[in-house]
């Protein structure tokens, strides 16, 4: 069985290097027992953005957009990235704020150094 901290930090260093896979820069944020406004991954290009990476057994949806919300001060574009158990990962955006949203991520969309890409290489399984 492994430990619900490691998988969530290895779900969020693989959510970072799809990001960088498909061409923007991101990382993974460093927390102090779950504290902080950053969000659980950075998008350097897209600061507008506050990410949040929950995998789960069962998926409370609603209750993470609260807490990016709470979180971002209500200052930013919050996402969810979310994963079940044997699932693949979904991407969820308050439908109202999907077109910002798509908006700024092509806006922000651009090369990503091989050396950023190759950092990220090992972190290919979702968790």
């Amino acid at each position: 069985m492994v430990n619900s901290k490691v998988k969530g930090s290895r779900f969020e260093r693989w959510v970072a290097a799809q990001l960088c896979r498909l061409g923007w820069r991101s990382r993974r944020t460093q927390q102090y027992q779950g504290m902080g406004s950053d969000g659980d991954i950075v998008l350097e290009d897209v600061p507008e953005t506050h990410w949040e990476c929950k995998v789960r057994a069962a998926l409370s949806l609603y209750k993470w957009i609260d807490q990016a919300q709470r979180d971002s001060r209500g200052r930013k574009l919050c996402v969810v990235v979310a994963k079940a158990d044997r699932r693949e990962p979904v991407v969820i955006v308050e439908l109202e704020r999907l077109g910002q949203f798509i908006d700024l991520m092509q806006e922000a969309r651009g090369e990503v150094s091989e050396a950023e890409a190759a950092e990220h290489q090992a972190d290919r399984d979702p968790a």
